[in-house]
């Protein structure tokens, strides 16, 4: 009988209309927003890890293939130049002041340094002593190795911002440019639109085999494929995010739930896509507990003592209720309903019942211990249990539907908790639910546990039922 309030169902409504009206609106929550942030910062922390797995593969090859120990040291250097980048990455997504905007830095600085690396010569190159350095800068241009830019990608793909998208295609756009320019100011380079008098009357391809001619057109097939990849990637990204959101909002939705919902209903609902379940009759295992003497208990103590000692009671016996397979139906002031074998009927209901009201017996014993060494009084608890036929279901409305269990087989449990005051006893089950599960019982529990008594009158029934009470040993 469990049934989410109107408030939080209102409130989960309003949260799911809002977010198909505007999904970044619900990215600016708080609790969204904390949620993305730790995503983030593992996803800069897993970035950082690959940063060094690539500078340690490629400082290996390196040093394999390496002719000159110049040419090494300085290839180690440039290796080694993106360390403090990664290791600032790897250190501030740890720290609890990481801040978003540091990604937007990380990402520049990495760009930045490979981009640099790219235009300037090696000082122990041997193209510095044989005048080939400007040479092997127009090769690097020409033959368009500022690409190893988009390897980056990777980084950009972790994250869940459409800005960081752009900020990518900017500075990959600006690295570009400043290796165009920095090739262009090489002397003797020349472009389409300032060739020298002594070449213009080469034919276009020949021209382009030029050592010094700096072809614009690689500069605007990159510029389009970066903002190509731009605008690909931040579809991409608004994909994933809104991906990531529903899940976020699926954990959301099932944490609320599970407030009120018995676990398997909440598991039901999710998986089946609805706010209701089908209705349908179930045989099932109904299970009510309530304090016993609880009207004259609330004269002796105070309202705040009162509380806390129901906010302590209802929490160990849900506890307990989940443990053993069960859901948790509604409380009512100082009772508790649950039940075994719904939404989906199986056999072992009864026996996880059972279980489950001698686990509420020897827990009660334990709490009453903490309480006698608290000078409180100590709890005695009354439970009933049945087995039969149940009806199930989603029955209201909207914002006020509530799952539920029906049946005669609920009045049963609900008289024979009252009836343990009758016949004190902490336990009393109905025949049907002792057929279930009296060939599972232990030797010391099976007729020793349970005593026959003659067939009691129970309100609302017009014949006598039989009924076994528990006794302890």
């Amino acid at each position: 009988m469990a049934q989410i309030s109107e408030k939080h169902r209102a409130g989960l409504q309003g949260s799911q209309e809002g977010s198909q009206e505007n999904t970044r609106s619900a990215f600016m929550t708080p609790n969204a927003r904390t949620f993305f942030l730790e995503q983030e910062k593992q996803n800069q922390r897993l970035m950082a890890y690959a940063k060094f797995g690539v500078i340690t593969a490629i400082s290996l090859f390196d040093f394999l293939g390496f002719e000159n120990i110049y040419e090494l040291a300085y290839s180690l250097g440039e290796n080694a130049g993106f360390l403090p980048v990664a290791l600032a990455q790897l250190w501030l997504s740890r720290q609890k002041f990481y801040l978003p905007i540091l990604k937007y830095i990380f990402l520049a600085m990495d760009i930045a340094l490979s981009a640099y690396f790219l235009m300037v010569v090696a000082p122990y190159s041997p193209n510095i002593a044989t005048g080939m350095e400007n040479i092997e800068k127009l090769y690097f241009f020409k033959n368009q190795e500022l690409h190893m830019l988009y390897l980056f990608l990777g980084w950009v793909l972790l994250t869940y911002s459409i800005r960081f998208v752009v900020w990518f295609g900017v500075c990959s756009i600006a690295a570009w440019f400043a290796q165009f320019f920095y090739v262009s100011q090489i002397p003797g380079s020349f472009n389409a639109g300032s060739v020298p008098a002594a070449l213009q009357n080469l034919p276009e391809h020949e021209l382009h085999q030029q050592l010094l001619f700096v072809n614009v057109d690689i500069l605007g097939w990159n510029i389009q494929l970066i903002i190509l990849l731009t605008v690909s990637l931040a579809f991409v990204i608004y994909s994933s995010r809104n991906l990531m959101m529903k899940f976020y909002k699926s954990q959301l939705q099932r944490n609320i739930l599970s407030r009120y919902f018995s676990p398997s209903v909440v598991e039901r609902l999710i998986d089946e896509g609805t706010e209701s379940l089908p209705r349908q009759k179930t045989n099932a295992a109904v299970l009510f507990v309530d304090i016993v003497g609880f009207t004259p208990l609330c004269e002796r103590i105070s309202p705040d003592e009162l509380l806390t000692m129901l906010q302590e009671f209802h929490s160990i016996l849900e506890e307990i209720v989940f443990e053993h397979g069960g859901n948790m139906e509604k409380y009512i002031g100082d009772a508790l309903m649950a039940s075994f074998g719904v939404p989906q009927e199986h056999e072992d209901a009864s026996l996880q019942a059972y279980n489950c009201a001698r686990a509420m017996l020897d827990k009660v014993d334990e709490w009453n211990t903490g309480r006698l060494e608290r000078d409180q009084e100590p709890i005695r608890i009354g439970i009933g249990v049945s087995y039969g036929q149940t009806i199930t279901g989603t029955i209201g409305h909207g914002r006020n539907m509530a799952f539920v269990v029906l049946g005669q087989t609920v009045n049963m449990a609900s008289r024979l908790q009252d009836l343990t005051r009758k016949h004190d006893s902490n336990l009393i089950v109905n025949e049907a639910f002792y057929g279930q599960i009296k060939h599972q019982l232990k030797d010391t529990d099976n007729g020793g546990m349970f005593e026959t008594i003659p067939p009691v009158k129970v309100k609302g029934f017009s014949d006598p039922v039989d009924v076994r009470i528990w006794k302890a040993s």
